[in-house]
């Protein structure tokens, strides 16, 4: 890497609520002079080309989607994600006939 160069760190918690990330040392960062800046993903720029690899199964979204809930379980799905146990979930109706 040189000077001025980017690393993408998406989900980088590093708070203990993220099982796959490591903690980040502010400590050595900043005896580095290492910044470090947050942000919203552009991800609706994103979505029209992996939405056509998504059908045309070129690419798999299931490991992101790591729980489905029905409708009556949507609110254990966002406890969930809001607790970040889980990434996403994925709420699969069920239609109920009288």
């Amino acid at each position: 890497m040189k000077k001025g160069d980017w690393v993408l760190a998406p989900f980088a918690f590093g708070d203990g609520t993220c099982e796959f990330c490591e903690p980040i040392d502010l400590g050595r960062m900043f005896s580095h002079n290492i910044s470090l800046r947050g942000g919203v993903a552009p991800v609706r720029a994103y979505i029209p080309d992996l939405m056509d690899q998504v059908l045309a199964e070129r690419i798999d979204p299931s490991p992101v989607l790591e729980m489905s809930v029905d409708l009556m379980g949507v609110p254990e799905g966002y406890a969930a994600m809001d607790s970040r146990r889980k990434i996403k979930v994925m709420e699969k109706p069920e239609f109920i006939a009288n």
